[in-house]
């Protein structure tokens, strides 16, 4: 119940704009290279290898990496928020490609974003859960909000590229949504530092209560 437990909620919605964001990309970005950059099947498919093993080392280090500082520093929201963000960017990127060369880098920054991303969301999911005792429950939720993404983009896409093939709109759309999931992680901190000032304040204020008690 997201009015019951609102932080699941905000991070469930924010999950599932980016999961929106990596389907229209991960599950589109072969026709792409055919219908757009003018691969033929066979070559897309070769190109495609070829990303996958630029990127490996990069998701990698990442995944490691990330999760590391992420825990080092105690911090969950602004890494979630800053790889939502760079998602949004390398759509941008990929849209507006006109070469293959190009598209690597749109390939590049999005395997950067995704790597942070999916690392550090999860733990930031697992610190939400509303009830230890239905974490199993909670975490298959959490799944939906990737897994919904597969069904209803492959759904919509196909009319937002229309005839022309115009993968500038359908990741631009993409990129705005996972930019708007940035901006809800961004609302979520803002609420906690908020919340932590209030506490703060209010522990200040018992404290010079309980001093003039004792003077």
């Amino acid at each position: 119940n997201p009015r019951k437990h609102p932080n699941f909620g905000w991070v469930w919605l924010s999950r599932f704009l980016a999961g929106i964001a990596m389907t229209a990309f991960l599950s589109f970005f072969v026709l792409y290279l055919i219908t757009n950059l003018h691969f033929t099947p066979a070559e897309a498919g070769a190109r495609a290898t070829l990303l996958s093993l630029y990127s490996a080392p990069v998701s990698i280090a990442l995944f490691t990496g990330s999760g590391w500082l992420s825990d080092k520093l105690g911090r969950r929201k602004p890494f979630v928020i800053g790889s939502a963000l760079v998602m949004a960017l390398a759509l941008i990127i990929g849209g507006r490609a006109a070469s293959f060369n190009q598209f690597i880098i749109a390939w590049m920054v999005f395997a950067v974003g995704q790597a942070m991303y999916l690392t550090v969301d999860l733990a930031l999911c697992a610190q939400v859960l509303p009830n230890e005792a239905d974490t199993g429950k909670d975490m298959a939720v959490f799944g939906l909000a990737l897994n919904l993404p597969t069904i209803l983009v492959p759904a919509a896409a196909p009319a937002i590229l229309g005839a022309g093939n115009n993968y500038t709109l359908l990741w631009g759309i993409a990129a705005v949504l996972c930019a708007l999931g940035a901006v809800v992680g961004a609302w979520l901190l803002l609420r906690r530092l908020d919340r932590l000032r209030a506490d703060d304040g209010a522990t200040d204020r018992d404290t010079g209560v309980h001093q003039a008690r004792v003077v």
